[in-house]
C-alpha cells in the first residue's frame, strides 16, 4: 500500500544522496511487499512506534491517513537505528464523527463514517479501523503484518487504554479547547472564516462542546465533547471485551 496518490511518494533527502535515499525507499517497500513476518518486518521498521502511533490515530479518529486513505504520512529512516520509523502528517481531519454528508453517502467516502463508534479490530457487528481500507483499494500491508500478532494488538490495547484514562479527559481537554478559543477566536473572526455563507467554513466554537441535540452546521457531525465522550465509551468497551 504505498500507491494511492500521485506521486506515489515524496522522497525528502538531501540532493547530495537523493539517488540512495530512492533507492533505500524502494528496497524497502520491495521487502514489506514480501509478506514477511511481523519479526522479520521489526528488523528493518520500528513497529513499537508504529503501535503507538496508530494507538494514537484510533483514540483520535484521525482516518485520513495510511491504514484508510493511506495518506498524510512518511517513513524515516533512522540513522542511528537503521529502522524505517512511520510518522503521521496533517490533523485537520480529528475528533469528527463524519465528513460532510451535503453530497450524499458515496461509497468512497465511507471511510469517514462513523468514526466514533470504530473498534480497533474486527469484532461481530462492528466496523472495525481496517474495515474500509478496500474502498480505495488499498492493502494496508504494515498494519496487517505488526497486528498478525497478538502480542502486538495486546500492546495496541494497552497503547489505547493509556491514552483513554490519561489523556482523553475532559476535565483536561476542555480547559485547552477553552483556552484556546480565547486566544484565537477573535482574531479569526476577521478573517473569511468570520463571513456568512459557506456555512462548514465558518469558525463555530459550539463544536467545541455543544450538547448531542444540538444541530451543528454540518449536521452529519458532532461536537469534540460528544466524540470524546462517544469514542472513549467505543474503545472501552473493546477494550474491556478482549480482557483490557
Amino acid at each position: 500500500q504505498f500507491r494511492p496518490y500521485k506521486p506515489t511518494y515524496d522522497l525528502k533527502t538531501k540532493k547530495k544522496s537523493i539517488v540512495e535515499g530512492r533507492e533505500l525507499l524502494r528496497n524497502f517497500v520491495q521487502f514489506v511487499q514480501t509478506n514477511a513476518d511481523a519479526t522479520m518486518l521489526g528488523e528493518h521498521f520500528d513497529v513499537p512506534g508504529f503501535i503507538k502511533a496508530q494507538a494514537a490515530e484510533i483514540v483520535m479518529g484521525a482516518v485520513d491517513h495510511y491504514v484508510r486513505v493511506g495518506n498524510n504520512y512518511y517513513l524515516y529512516l533512522n540513522p542511528t537505528t537503521g529502522r524505517w520509523t512511520y510518522f503521521i502528517n496533517d490533523l485537520d481531519f480529528v475528533f469528527r464523527d463524519s465528513h460532510s454528508l451535503g453530497s450524499g453517502k458515496p461509497n468512497e467516502w465511507a471511510g469517514f463514517r462513523d468514526i466514533m463508534a470504530t473498534y480497533a479490530f474486527p469484532s461481530s457487528g462492528e466496523i472495525d479501523w481496517a474495515q474500509h481500507a478496500q474502498v480505495f483499494s488499498l492493502n494496508p500491508i504494515l498494519w496487517n503484518t505488526v497486528f498478525s500478532e497478538q502480542t502486538n494488538k495486546d500492546q495496541l490495547y494497552t497503547e489505547i487504554r493509556a491514552i483513554l484514562d490519561q489523556e482523553l479527559n475532559w476535565d483536561v481537554v476542555g480547559d485547552k479547547l477553552a483556552l484556546r478559543n480565547s486566544l484565537v477566536e477573535s482574531s479569526i473572526r476577521t478573517t473569511d472564516a468570520g463571513l456568512p455563507g459557506g456555512c462548514e467554513y465558518i469558525y463555530n466554537p459550539e463544536a467545541i462542546d455543544a450538547a448531542p441535540e444540538t444541530e451543528l452546521c454540518d449536521a452529519s457531525d458532532v461536537s469534540i465533547l460528544e466524540f470524546i465522550n462517544g469514542r472513549s465509551a467505543a474503545l472501552y468497551q473493546e477494550l474491556n471485551e478482549n480482557g483490557f
